[in-house]
């Protein structure tokens, strides 16, 4: 099945990188195509960082759901990170950028599986984009990595009663939206000691200025530099906590304070199946065929359930309510839904079972002959099926060699690589 075009781009320099393979005319009003669903907007340098952060300032900014997972391993002392993208499928674009606006330059990667109207695949290459798409796709860039070696890596976490953050410095002149932190922190850091030190000293940190009137999801970043110096950033209950060689992330907190109190969790096997066999993770290629171990199946393939790679069941992570006994129920809760009762064990199969047959002739549908995804039907689907969450694409980062290689998983010859 062809979903993208096969296209290799090898960018050594950046130059070429910006280049658009031969084609200079990237911007940001007009985009070149690097392959299907990928875009390049060039070198940003006329961004207005206050006007985006007024903006989310002004209003109540609800990120979609995302899932992700990421892992860090040091080869010869020098950082070497993979990730994986776990979102809904959608027809949107993704953006590759270089933000020049501070001191240093960072190379973004924006999946935007939101704002289907104005960033859609098919839309941006008929109508350019227009100045609200300009403002938002560097600030939702989940991947930023700089020309000293700095990377940023992003992962929700879910909303839970007690965790929002509506300000973790009120002294700082700098009120900072939180996912925007990874660009902010990548056009001003040079290594992973100054991004922690701007997160928890340098600005206040805000999810949501009245968690009132939104709900409010939370994001943690996953740092690694050129200097071999890793870890996990987590931002929660107006807290900002560093844990140093915590070697990645899946959507689910880690330090302990926020971690014991959470509800709403997933990947805790996602994330134990990375690192396994990591040790011999050298090279970027090497790690994206690792990351392959996690790739998302939907819960309606295993009949079985210890077949299946990891837990399948804390990994069906959408929205389905449950009701007040438990049941899975269109008019149960939404703030009670089957993250929390697959997380019971008692509650697990039971949920599972539902899922499965509620899904199996739906998801049949979007079966080829051969057993694999039909994706142009699915694409088509978004927004019709419940909780079909699937790995887009998956990033390997070289940080000393200041490289970055994305591939699409329907076909791993599709890939590009970059560097800053």
């Amino acid at each position: 099945m062809k979903q993208f075009k096969t296209l290799m781009l090898t960018a050594v320099t950046t130059a070429l990188l910006l280049s658009g393979c031969g084609n200079n005319s990237a911007s940001m009003d007009h985009p070149v195509r690097l392959m299907d669903y990928v875009l390049d907007l060039g070198v940003i340098k006329d961004y207005d960082e206050k006007k985006m952060m007024d903006f989310c300032k002004e209003r109540y900014f609800v990120p979609q759901q995302g899932g992700c997972s990421a892992v860090v391993t040091q080869v010869d002392g020098k950082n070497l990170v993979g990730r994986n993208n776990d979102i809904t499928i959608t027809e949107n674009s993704c953006f590759k950028f270089i933000l020049d606006i501070n001191q240093y330059k960072a190379l973004g990667l924006a999946y935007c599986y939101q704002f289907q109207d104005k960033l859609s695949y098919e839309h941006v290459l008929k109508n350019g984009l227009d100045d609200f798409s300009k403002m938002i796709i560097p600030f939702v860039a989940t991947d930023y990595l700089n020309e000293k070696g700095l990377y940023i890596q992003t992962d929700m976490r879910y909303e839970e009663d007690g965790y929002e953050v509506t300000s973790t410095n009120p002294k700082s002149d700098v009120d900072l939206f939180l996912m925007s932190f990874p660009g902010y922190a990548a056009t001003r850091c040079k290594n992973v000691y100054e991004a922690v030190g701007l997160a928890m000293a340098g600005v206040n940190i805000y999810n949501n200025v009245d968690p009132s009137k939104s709900v409010t999801w939370n994001f943690a970043f996953t740092l690694a530099d050129a200097e071999g110096n890793y870890g996990l950033l987590e931002v929660a209950k107006n807290k900002v906590s560093f844990l140093s060689k915590q070697n990645g992330q899946a959507n689910y907190y880690v330090t302990p304070e926020f971690a014991k109190d959470a509800k709403f969790q997933s990947g805790e096997p996602r994330f134990k199946v990375l690192n396994e066999g990591l040790d011999q993770v050298k090279t970027l290629d090497q790690m994206l065929t690792h990351m392959e171990k996690t790739y998302y199946t939907w819960s309606s393939e295993w009949d079985n359930l210890d077949e299946a790679p990891y837990d399948i069941r804390t990994e069906c992570v959408g929205c389905y309510p449950v009701d007040k006994d438990g049941k899975v129920s269109p008019d149960g809760d939404t703030k009670n839904c089957t993250t929390a009762w697959l997380m019971d064990e008692k509650n697990k199969d039971y949920v599972f079972d539902v899922i499965k047959a509620e899904n199996k002739e739906l998801y049949t549908t979007y079966k080829n002959n051969d057993g694999t995804w039909n994706y142009p039907k699915l694409r088509k689907a978004y927004g019709t099926i419940p909780d079909f969450w699937i790995t887009m694409f998956s990033v390997a980062v070289d940080c000393s060699a200041r490289k970055m290689k994305v591939r699409y998983f329907q076909d791993s010859t599709k890939e590009i690589e970059f560097s800053i």
